[in-house]
């Protein structure tokens, strides 16, 4: 399954100049189809939350939570998708994890099945989740390039010169509208 990136559309370190980006997208895009003909996707680790390092503690991701509540506002699906397998206990600590920090919301998860769980990148699980949802993603929005891409970064002249520090939007492969690769080193946080 190869693919290419497209086009990057812009990119930024200002975090509320990515917010005024995607508030200005998603109201175009949903001026011309409704909320319902559209899903957004999102990761969860680095995406929505971190969990602290040498604990159990859970924080949020400032703009993955400002988006996440944004969509819902908007009444648009968001669909969660995370790398982790996909077995019971697993399940149970991510919706417990989810909850604490009130993403108790969205419309579906998917996590990696057995077919995926030895890949070496999760990205051809997470692109067959996309598909299966169902809807047209306008928004994909994760913090690795495999959250977004099925391509190997290291082989794409222009993802492997990301800056880690900054917020990216890409033109998104089928079946992704847009795409926003969120910085991969790891902001200032709270507990909540």
């Amino acid at each position: 399954m190869e693919n290419s990136i497209t086009e990057l559309v812009d990119y930024s370190k200002d975090p509320e100049y990515v917010m005024e980006c995607v508030k200005a997208f998603l109201k175009c895009k949903l001026r011309k189809s409704p909320a319902e003909n559209w899903c957004v996707v999102m990761d969860i680790d680095e995406t929505l939350l971190y969990t602290l390092e040498d604990t159990e503690e859970v924080a949020l991701q400032p703009v993955g939570r400002a988006i996440y509540s944004l969509c819902r506002r908007l009444k648009l699906d968001v669909v969660l998708i995370t790398a982790r397998v996909a077995n019971r206990a697993s399940r149970d600590y991510l919706l417990q994890q989810l909850e604490t920090l009130d993403y108790a919301d969205h419309a579906a998860l998917f996590m990696v099945d057995k077919q995926h769980e030895d890949d070496d990148s999760p990205a051809a699980c997470k692109f067959a989740s996309r598909m299966e949802y169902g809807k047209p993603v306008l928004l994909n929005v994760g913090n690795r390039c495999c959250d977004l891409f099925t391509v190997d970064e290291e082989m794409d002249p222009v993802l492997a010169s990301l800056n880690p520090k900054a917020y990216y939007f890409f033109v998104g492969q089928e079946p992704d509208v847009l795409a926003l690769k969120l910085p991969t080193d790891c902001p200032q946080y709270e507990t909540e």
